[in-house]
């Protein structure tokens, strides 16, 4: 599954502005899960581990990542990929839906609780 265009095509994006968002929402899952959790996600995900690497940074200062420490902070990062509210609902099904085709049940349940914008 190409995850990127499946998320631009749903979304109506281009493909970078999906790659930016997907940055993002799984720099969040990381630090909100343990590591072992997050191996699973990267072992059914593997390009997660290229889309965290292009994380916007913060004023476009090296090392400067903008913390997503919460849904707020999350909100705040895809406003700033140049995603609507509209985008962020439609991101937020559409990665619930793959993610849980993707993971195993229990794992996908974790991510879910720890990032919201998955709990649709």
């Amino acid at each position: 599954m190409d995850l990127a265009q499946r998320v631009a095509d749903n979304l109506g994006i281009a493909r970078p502005q999906a790659e930016a968002a997907l940055s993002s929402v799984f720099t969040a899952i990381r630090m909100s899960v343990d590591p072992g959790v997050f191996a699973q996600v990267t072992a059914a995900v593997p390009e997660a581990e290229t889309w965290m690497r292009g994380i916007r940074l913060a004023g476009g200062r090296t090392g400067e990542i903008v913390a997503l420490a919460g849904p707020a902070a999350l909100a705040r990062q895809l406003a700033a990929a140049g995603l609507t509210e509209q985008h962020i609902t439609k991101l937020g099904a559409t990665l619930s839906g793959a993610l849980a085709e993707l993971l195993p049940k229990d794992v996908f349940r974790q991510v879910a609780a720890r990032v919201p914008l998955l709990a649709s």
